[in-house]
């Protein structure tokens, strides 16, 4: 989980000046298409989770307790809004997340991440997922099934 929760701080911490939420929904896909990148690349994902199809594209259960766990431990604010569609969140990073060292992502892997974050990042949630949908892996999948990256 150590390297699942660095990579949202790395992300967080890069879309901070963004003018865009980074709800959940835009950091899962952020991390997938990353890691989906990382592993044509490096042969290996770089936060190490699995996803699966969901209601949204892909969706990783490790993901959301790791957000869950930065919000609780004061390294992300969340300014929740209530939308039509349920809560939306809106996580920034606080001082005591920019205090901490990413110490486990490697050159290649920031560099794919960055990559990701600035091709995609500011995108509307609704282009964002169009990319996802547009994989290999969720053009191959039914939904509940395990994402093959």
């Amino acid at each position: 989980m150590e390297k699942v929760i660095e990579t949202i701080l790395y992300v967080t911490r890069r879309l901070e000046k963004a003018r865009v939420k980074v709800g959940r929904t835009r950091i899962m896909k952020i991390l997938y298409l990353a890691d989906l990148i990382a592993k044509s690349k490096l042969g290996r994902t770089i936060t190490g989770t699995e996803y699966r199809y969901y209601f949204y594209g892909p969706y990783s259960r490790e993901v959301i307790d790791a957000i869950i766990k930065l919000k609780n431990e004061g390294y992300l604010t969340d300014e929740t809004e209530l939308t039509k569609f349920g809560p939306a969140h809106n996580y920034r990073p606080t001082e005591k997340a920019h205090e901490v060292q990413i110490a486990h992502l490697t050159k290649e892997e920031t560099e794919i991440l960055d990559s990701v974050i600035k091709k995609f990042g500011r995108n509307e949630l609704i282009r964002l997922l169009d990319v996802v949908y547009a994989t290999e892996p969720m053009r191959k999948a039914f939904p509940g099934e395990i994402l093959r990256l």
